[in-house]
């Protein structure tokens, strides 16, 4: 769109904020409950000892990446240990708000491209 102020017809005002969203699904042992960066949220779907960490809100790569590394050193701390699981799982989600029509079909087809590479 030519005016600047929408994203796909949303006033930029009203649009999401941050890079990404992401829920981490979790089984294990000595799963610590995580108050900085992460809300802490049972998931029915996930048996034994579980958690479900999810982002409190939107955040910057950069951010993010923070998030990670404070989750990484939060499981040594807790000596956890997660088990593999096909009912746990990772879920992120992207703003794609401020790109233009050619540019999420772009990015959609190359996702499509790697998705197996991905989930590996």
């Amino acid at each position: 769109m030519k005016n600047t102020m929408y994203w796909f017809g949303v006033n930029k005002r009203y649009a999401a904020q941050g890079d990404v969203g992401i829920e981490i699904e979790v089984e294990g042992n000595n799963l610590p409950v995580m108050r900085k960066f992460w809300r802490n949220e049972e998931d029915g779907s996930l048996r034994g000892e579980s958690r479900e960490y999810v982002l409190q809100r939107p955040m910057s790569l950069e951010e993010a990446k923070m998030a990670l590394d404070h989750l990484d050193a939060s499981y040594i701390e807790h000596g956890t240990v997660v088990h593999d699981s096909v009912r746990a799982g990772v879920h992120v989600h992207v703003n794609v708000q401020a790109l233009n029509i050619t540019q999420l079909y772009n990015y959609m087809t190359l996702y499509l491209i790697l998705e197996e590479i991905l989930v590996k």
